[in-house]
This record gives C-alpha cells, structure tokens and sequence, in this order.
C-alpha cells in the first residue's frame, strides 16, 4: 500500500504545493526504479524554470524526457501550476499555454504517471536568474513505513 501527502500550507497569504509518498512494508524495486524516473523527468522541466522560457516548452521537455525515460503517458494532463495567493493558478504547465516565464513566478512542476501503483513528484519553484530556486528540497525518494 501507498502513502501520498500532497500537502499545501498559507504563510502571509501565499500557498505551498507539495507533494512525497512512501510505502507501507517498503518499496519494490520496480517502484523505486518508476520513482527515480518520474523524478528525472521532473527535474529536466525544473531545469528550465528560468526567465524567458516558455511554459510549453517546459511542458514538451518534461514528456519528451518521461517518454524517453520509458514512462507511457503522463495523466492529469497538465504537468504543473501557478501558485501564489491561490494552491492552483495560472499558468498550467502545458503544450499550448503561451505563458514566458519571468523572475519571481512561482510553478510547480508536477507530472503523474499512472500505474497501478501510482507515480508522482512534485516540486515547488521560484523563477530566479540562471538558476531555478527549489522551494521543495526534501528528497523525492519513496519512503519505507
């Protein structure tokens, strides 16, 4: 059985998006790989959270890179989110948004892939100079409980 905490929390009025799992016994190995590989995938969208970029384009490297990772289909279809005075704003991590990023934005890169046991990864950024500040920086790893 599984364990997913996608937890939001207010300070001064602005939201937190945030999201880990575990496992009850531990991980399989099959888990952790798919793990490792959304998270990959995650991070290659992080990467590119930076003044300038286009949100779609962020979106087309992060199913590029889950396609090559061996990852079929990401579900929800978005792959992340605004965040700020609401959990959920503008702009939607997707193909067809035109949204260029600009420093001070804060997204949530967050794609899914759904398998009978579940996949997820979500991560917090702040849009800053050459480097994306990651707000979420617990380790995505899957947790044994």
């Amino acid at each position: 059985d599984m364990l997913w905490a996608d937890l939001g929390f207010t300070a001064d009025g602005y939201w937190s998006d945030y999201c880990r799992a575990a496992v009850v016994g531990g991980p399989s190995h099959r888990q952790i790989d798919r793990q490792r590989r959304i998270a990959e995938a995650t991070a290659a969208g992080v990467a590119m959270c930076r003044p300038g970029v286009a949100i779609a384009d962020i979106a087309r490297e992060v199913r590029r890179t889950s396609e090559h990772l061996g990852l079929a289909g990401l579900g929800f279809g978005r792959l992340g989110h605004g965040i700020g005075l609401n959990a959920t704003e503008p702009p939607s991590v997707v193909e067809h948004d035109p949204t260029i990023l600009e420093s001070g934005m804060v997204i949530t890169i967050e794609p899914a892939a759904t398998y009978d046991d579940g996949l997820y990864c979500a991560e917090q950024i702040v849009v800053v100079g050459d480097q994306p500040e990651l707000l979420s920086v617990e380790s995505s790893e899957l947790r044994a409980i």
